[in-house]
């Protein structure tokens, strides 16, 4: 019974997800901007969707997998620098920019949770200090792969 209640809800967040992922595509800032912003989550999405059946992560990783595509698909749609939601703290703190971004890059950091589930399953490693240390080093790692891939398609589209 539990297993069925699991599905069903890892089925409504997959539902969101591909909402929220349609919006995304209706009229963007920028195509060629939203295809760079949104491609990570749309992989990785593709990826846990092709092992669903083989190695099911729990509903927390679950949740956080749909926050972190909400979030890139939403920055993807509007470009980072300019989603909505955050012109509000702009203009109460007098910021000089919108910080979705590093709202994003915060939010990212939940990733090492399900780097580290991952870990514990699939690894001989255990609980304890090294776990924390490769997970978050894991993560790290991600996250500047990502920020180089970035600038670099910058630099190309650009020129």
């Amino acid at each position: 019974m539990r297993r069925d209640k699991n599905k069903t809800l890892h089925l409504f967040l997959l539902l969101v997800v591909t909402a929220v992922f349609i919006w995304s595509v209706i009229k963007p800032a920028g195509y060629l901007i939203w295809i760079l912003e949104v491609s990570p989550a749309v992989i990785g999405l593709m990826i846990v969707l092709a092992i669903y059946n083989k190695f099911r992560l729990t509903t927390l990783s679950y949740i956080i997998i749909t926050i972190l595509a909400i979030m890139m698909f939403v920055g993807g749609h509007y470009t980072y620098s300019k989603v909505p939601l955050f012109n509000w703290a702009k203009d109460i703190f007098h910021f000089n920019r919108n910080h979705y971004d590093r709202f994003g890059h915060f939010l990212k950091g939940l990733f090492v949770i399900v780097i580290r589930e991952i870990l514990l399953r699939k690894t001989p490693i255990t609980k304890g200090y090294w776990l924390l240390v490769i997970a978050t080093s894991i993560s790290l790692a991600i996250a500047s792969l990502y920020e180089i891939i970035e600038w670099l398609s910058s630099k190309i589209t650009r020129e």
